[in-house]
């Protein structure tokens, strides 16, 4: 455990305010998107085997969205803790050990959301000149999903260091995961 001094500690604590603040908004974003989809993909079936006719760009529409969507929940799912883990391993080392390895687990995810990020930024600025095949929309808008879900994700590991550091946090297995 890492002593803050109290100016630190609050500081802290407001940024972890912020990642809940949007947590809850990525949240609310990846249900309006499921819906949305869901809605959108009922449409298209009863547009196109009830009245014969399609909608055209549902298809890719609707694919770049669950893309977003996706990378929105990374960041969710990092905040929750809900990743791959080996219990059957890190049950069985120290508790001590553990903290170590969680905020290795974490840092080592924020280098790579920093580097997707990184990359996503250039792609997407690149495709902002490409123009999606069924409407007439730069690509970018929906390509730019991936370093702004990437930056998400790298917030929430530096939070989630910070918590393990102040021993605010529990690393896996100690809370019965």
């Amino acid at each position: 455990m890492m002593p803050l001094t109290r100016p630190l500690a609050r500081l802290h604590d407001g940024f972890d305010l912020l990642i809940r603040v949007l947590v809850r908004l990525a949240e609310l974003a990846i249900l309006l998107i499921a819906f949305f989809i869901a809605g959108a993909m009922i449409v298209a079936v009863f547009f196109r085997f009830m009245l014969n006719s399609s909608i055209g760009w549902s298809d890719e529409v609707t694919s770049l969205l669950l893309s977003a969507m996706m990378f929105l929940a990374i960041g969710v799912g990092m905040h929750d803790r809900f990743h791959i883990g080996l219990s059957a391993v890190i049950d069985n080392i120290p508790v001590a050990a553990r903290r170590w390895l969680d905020m290795a687990l974490h840092l080592v995810s924020l280098i790579f959301f920093v580097l997707i990020g990184t990359e996503g930024i250039r792609v997407a600025s690149v495709a902002m000149d490409m123009q999606l095949a069924t409407l007439p929309l730069p690509r970018g808008l929906f390509q730019i999903a991936a370093p702004l879900g990437s930056g998400f994700a790298a917030l929430v590991c530096i939070n989630n260091i910070l918590k393990v550091a102040r021993g605010i946090e529990v690393p896996h297995g100690q809370r019965g995961d």
